[in-house]
């Protein structure tokens, strides 16, 4: 708003085209702006209704800006109208950034919202993960005890196995000493 208006004083003081068309421009500029606003505040209502309020405001100071930038009045000349025009041009830009400053709080807001949310979530799933990790480290820890268990009583069973079978040849060699002491008899 500020570049159009300096756009539209500097042609009503010189006169200049370009200036015009730097006021074309920025006109466009500002459809545009408030296009691109809509589209990224499609999901807020109370956004888009201060759009709305923002794109009324800034039409009328566009066409404001317009009509005195299109007067044939001379530079040097001030008069009442044009210093009324002034303070009207100032009035509405100070709305025009009020409704830019609620515009942009809501939208902090809105952002200041979305990381809490989104903090809340982080820590969340932090949590839970670094639980399922605690789970999942506890039941591999006492499947390795388990293991070591079994280890432990397949080892015991294979040497009690070992000792049966000497044991059991023991016995058996004892055996045929008896059968043959027997037969020698």
């Amino acid at each position: 708003l500020g570049e159009i208006r300096g756009s539209a004083l500097a042609f009503t003081d010189s006169g200049d085209e370009s200036q015009l068309q730097l006021f074309r421009q920025h006109s466009q500029y500002i459809s545009d702006a408030a296009e691109h606003l809509r589209k990224l505040t499609a999901d807020n209502a109370r956004q888009q209704e201060r759009l709305n309020e923002l794109e009324s405001l800034s039409k009328n100071y566009v066409a404001q800006l317009q009509s005195s930038a299109q007067s044939t009045e001379t530079p040097a000349s001030v008069s009442p109208s044009k210093s009324a025009a002034i303070r009207s041009l100032d009035s509405q830009e100070s709305q025009v950034n009020g409704v830019l400053r609620r515009m942009d709080q809501e939208e902090i807001r809105l952002l200041n919202q979305r990381l809490s949310n989104w903090n809340r979530e982080f820590w969340r799933t932090t949590g839970v993960l670094a639980l399922a990790l605690f789970v999942a480290l506890g039941a591999l820890a006492y499947n390795f005890r388990l293991l070591s268990r079994e280890i432990v009583r397949t080892q015991d069973s294979e040497r009690s196995q070992r000792e049966n079978v000497r044991s059991s040849r023991a016995l058996s060699a004892r055996i045929l000493d008896l059968q043959d002491a027997e037969r020698r008899r």
